[in-house]
């Protein structure tokens, strides 16, 4: 678990992946039932976003050919997959009710799969929009390395997008907003520098 602060940020975060667990060894997490449980959750969450993300990809491979090799060339390899589940806690915003600054994702694909209260907005333009999540779908968008990711021919482009907080934080909690999303990696994609992908572009040719 780690927490972030600065930037008119402030979040704590858990980044999940089986593998990771896996090289920890068998029992590690057994002394606590509670962290069981929830790294169960965290695993069915895990699986349910891969799936998604092969069936994602299979109807893209349509229009960009080996476009799933790029993400998934570890089947053939003895190496962990590139992805990513990560829950979020945000706390009350200190600044113009910003909890997370504009930016593009690092990653090729990102896959908003739920969250407490609205907040998320995303656009292609400098002043995202606000949207709100619906019972059984997700918010799939693409991230700083998908234009890079050769098959594509750089035709899909990220998505711009911040977090703001929408009224009071719930009584009782220090937090005002939380959130699971899922990151798909592409491999050989070189990763940006911070200012990068928090500074909005027109091109991405």
């Amino acid at each position: 678990v780690e927490k972030k602060t600065g930037d008119n940020e402030d979040k704590a975060y858990f980044h999940y992946n089986p593998d990771f667990l896996r090289k920890l060894g068998p029992g590690v997490f057994s002394m606590d039932p509670c962290l069981e449980e929830f790294l169960g959750y965290a695993g069915n969450i895990y699986d349910a976003s891969l799936e998604i993300t092969e069936a994602v990809l299979s109807e893209l491979e349509k229009r960009y050919p080996r476009i799933t090799e790029a993400f998934f060339s570890y089947k053939t390899k003895e190496r962990p997959p590139l992805f990513m589940l990560r829950f979020l806690k945000y706390y009350p915003a200190s600044i113009d009710n910003t909890i997370a600054v504009a930016h593009y994702d690092r990653g090729a694909l990102t896959l908003a799969i739920c969250e407490s209260q609205e907040g998320l907005r995303i656009g292609l333009t400098e002043n995202p929009e606000l949207v709100e999540h619906q019972d059984g779908k997700a918010f799939l968008f693409c991230g700083w390395k998908m234009p890079k990711v050769q098959a594509t021919r750089g035709e899909l482009v990220p998505a711009w997008h911040d977090a703001i907080q929408v009224g009071e934080p719930p009584k009782g909690k220090d937090h005002v907003r939380w959130a699971i999303v899922f990151f798909a990696h592409p491999e050989g994609v070189e990763t940006s520098e911070y200012d990068n992908h928090h500074l909005f572009r027109h091109s991405f040719v």
